[in-house]
């Protein structure tokens, strides 16, 4: 009886241990319950790094999550803890409400000795840092994730944007679609707009191209079409550097051309073939609003 009582409990133990799960293999989970609500990311823009992925949530509540995913996201994180090349976990208190904060270093470090810093709201980590996992518990209820993974890829030095333009080619023969062109100009540094979109080094700079606009009867499907051609540049090795949200998606090509796609509140679709002209130039935050913006005058 004492042996079959050992045996139970030995199978028991094991069966717990091998039940508890490491953050990585919860991605397909996480992204399956969330859908668009997981930000996807691709960096393959600096040539001194090897391409990055990330996925993204912010500020989800546990009952957007099937039961028990949220509590294993969290085992996970303690479970990695100690695992981790550098960690923290550290908890604050404000205005009586709580937030529980884990940072990982899975392959890296979290805060170089000197050089460059990849800055979260309550994380940082060193700008090489090959994997790193980010996870704010506020008030046991919402959550707020990240994950960043470097591949082994080494970047080309050259793009390919055809496939975004033959996919915006068939666009602007859609019956319906409004194309017109953008200039945005920048003279004055110092008069530079908010941007939505961050080219290398941002400065003085001359930028064009055309802009679409797609009724809401269309705009789901050309965004979900839109989306396809951007992810299936994932570990191309180009030079290239991709957000996918909910309402957007934005790429850029080696600094110079972006493509960008945003759903607006009314539910028109807006995309935006743009390339550099002159130098640099920032893309206007208002982008879907305004097609012309020299220094400061927006129309």
């Amino acid at each position: 009886m004492k042996r079959i009582l050992l045996l139970a409990i030995a199978i028991t133990t094991y069966i717990s241990v091998n039940a508890q799960t490491y953050i990585l293999p919860l991605l397909p989970q996480l992204r399956e319950a969330l859908g668009e609500d997981m930000e996807e990311g691709y960096d393959a823009m600096l040539a001194d790094k090897h391409p990055t992925t990330s996925f993204i949530f912010e500020d989800i509540a546990k009952s957007q999550l099937p039961t028990g995913l949220a509590d294993s996201l969290v085992a996970a994180f303690e479970r990695e803890l100690p695992l981790a090349q550098e960690s923290d976990r550290y908890q604050v208190c404000k205005d009586g409400h709580k937030t529980l904060s884990y940072s990982l270093a899975i392959k890296g470090k979290l805060s170089p000795e000197k050089g460059r810093i990849i800055s979260f709201i309550n994380h940082s980590f060193a700008s090489d840092v090959e994997t790193a996992a980010m996870l704010d518990v506020n008030d046991d209820s919402l959550l707020t994730f990240r994950y960043l993974q470097q591949t082994d890829q080494s970047i080309k030095s050259d793009y390919d944007a055809k496939p975004f333009d033959k996919f915006l080619s068939r666009i602007a023969q859609t019956e319906g679609v409004k194309a017109q062109q953008v200039v945005y100009i920048l003279n004055d540094k110092k008069k530079r707009p908010r941007h939505c979109y961050f080219t290398y080094n941002g400065g003085i700079g001359r930028r064009t191209g055309i802009r679409y606009e797609v009724p809401r009867e269309q705009a789901k499907q050309m965004m979900a079409e839109f989306k396809q051609v951007a992810r299936a540049y994932f570990n191309s090795e180009q030079p290239i550097n991709i957000t996918i949200g909910r309402n957007t998606c934005r790429v850029g090509f080696n600094w110079k051309e972006v493509r960008m796609a945003e759903i607006v509140d009314d539910g028109r679709l807006f995309l935006l073939s743009a390339k550099v002209e002159e130098g640099n130039m920032l893309i206007p935050r208002q982008w879907t609003k305004i097609t012309y913006y020299n220094d400061g005058i927006e129309k």
